[in-house]
């Protein structure tokens, strides 16, 4: 047999019935430091264009519904500033 079957016949053969690549991901194996510090930062860097993207959008719109939208995205980039700073207590 090949695929899914064999996994899960090996799996009842070895008592560990939790799926190999699950048990891989949870060991941290498919992401090396590297790769984790690449998606970390492009995470971080979708973030703040967002947030600033929300200040300029609200600052835009006149009201409350503009003053709430730049009031989000100044929050979230004090959050990234906390983030970074945290790192260097």
């Amino acid at each position: 047999m090949h695929g899914a079957n064999t996994e899960y016949l090996m799996l009842a053969e070895t008592g560990n019935f939790e799926r190999p690549m699950m048990a891989e991901w949870k060991r941290g194996g498919f992401m090396n430091e590297f790769t984790k510090k690449i998606v970390i930062g492009i995470l971080i860097a979708a973030v703040f264009i967002v947030c600033v993207a929300l200040v300029v959008i609200g600052q835009r719109n006149i009201g409350v519904q503009g003053l709430f939208t730049q009031l989000l995205g100044l929050f979230g980039l004090v959050g990234l500033l906390w983030l970074y700073n945290r790192q260097y207590k």
